[in-house]
C-alpha cells in the first residue's frame, strides 16, 4: 500500500523514504524530528528526515500532531490524536471524533490539536 500510494501520486519509493516508513512500522508511539534522525543518522541526514515527511504527509501516510516542545509525526492509515503525558512523554492514541463533512463552503479541511495530561504513573 506504501508504495502503491508513492506511485499514484507521483513519487518513488526512494530508499530515504523506505527507511522512514521502515522506522514507523517498527514504532507504536509518535516520534519527533529529532527521535526519527537519531535513530536513522547513520543512514540519513536531518534535512533529509524533514523533506521525506513533508511527502509522507502530502500522501497521506504520515500525519504531524503539535507537541509541548516540537511536532510529532506518527504513521497511520487515518487521521487521529495523541494524549501526551507532560512529564514522561508517554502518548495514547485518541480517535479524530470531528465532524468535517458537516462544514458548508470549505474543503481540504486539516486540523491539528494539542492534549497533554499526566499519565497514571507520572500523576502520583
Amino acid at each position: 500500500m506504501q508504495k502503491k500510494s508513492l506511485k499514484e501520486q507521483g513519487y518513488k519509493l526512494t530508499k530515504p523514504r523506505q527507511l522512514i516508513l521502515d522506522f514507523f512500522s517498527r514504532r507504536s508511539q509518535p516520534a519527533s524530528v529529532n527521535q526519527i534522525y537519531r535513530a536513522l543518522k547513520a543512514k540519513i541526514d536531518k534535512v533529509t528526515v524533514y523533506r521525506v515527511l513533508a511527502v509522507l504527509q502530502e500522501v497521506g501516510l504520515i500525519f504531524e500532531e503539535p507537541g509541548e516542545k516540537e511536532s510529532l509525526y506518527y504513521a497511520a492509515k487515518k487521521q487521529h490524536h495523541h494524549i501526551v503525558c507532560r512529564v514522561c512523554g508517554l502518548s495514547q492514541c485518541l480517535p479524530c471524533t470531528h465532524f468535517f463533512s458537516k462544514i458548508k463552503n470549505f474543503s481540504a479541511i486539516e486540523h491539528k490539536m494539542t492534549i497533554s495530561g499526566l499519565c497514571k504513573k507520572c500523576a502520583h
